[in-house]
């Protein structure tokens, strides 16, 4: 579970570089916003890393992996909300050059923020999840 968290903390990472980069270079409309919420996400997923690794310390018992887990609901959402408007958007029409298309690199982008979340989610707080079907009361 850890491995694939981790591998995935790693995709999420250098996305998220990637797109704060782009968003600072190519100064569209909001850039300010966006490179906000996408470095908020490489602090997410460089903080997933340290606290999964299997490297023992105290650090990453405490407030670290309390933070990580209310960090995994966010990029949950936005990984969500990434895909569902992907999902929603048209092909690109040059008779409405306003309207929003679709961008492959987001739903996949969006697809990855999602499974951190619940990767993370899993992997640290695994007696909330059910392991197997629910026993009758």
């Amino acid at each position: 579970m850890r491995s694939a968290l981790t591998a995935v903390a790693t995709f999420t990472l250098i996305a998220s570089c990637w797109l704060t980069v782009m968003n600072v270079v190519l100064r569209h409309p909001g850039y300010q916003w966006q490179a906000v919420v996408f470095a908020l996400s490489i602090v997410q997923s460089a903080l997933t890393l340290a606290v999964a690794a299997p490297v023992p310390g105290t650090w990453t018992r405490g407030w670290a992996r309390s933070f990580v887990t209310v960090g995994a609901v966010g990029l949950f959402y936005a990984g969500g909300a990434a895909v569902a408007r992907q999902a929603g958007a048209s092909a690109f029409d040059p008779a409405r050059p306003g309207d929003a298309h679709f961008e492959g690199y987001m739903l996949v982008i969006g697809v990855a923020f999602a499974v951190q979340g619940l990767l993370t989610l899993i992997a640290f707080f695994p007696g909330r999840v059910p392991a197997g079907p629910q026993q009758p009361l």
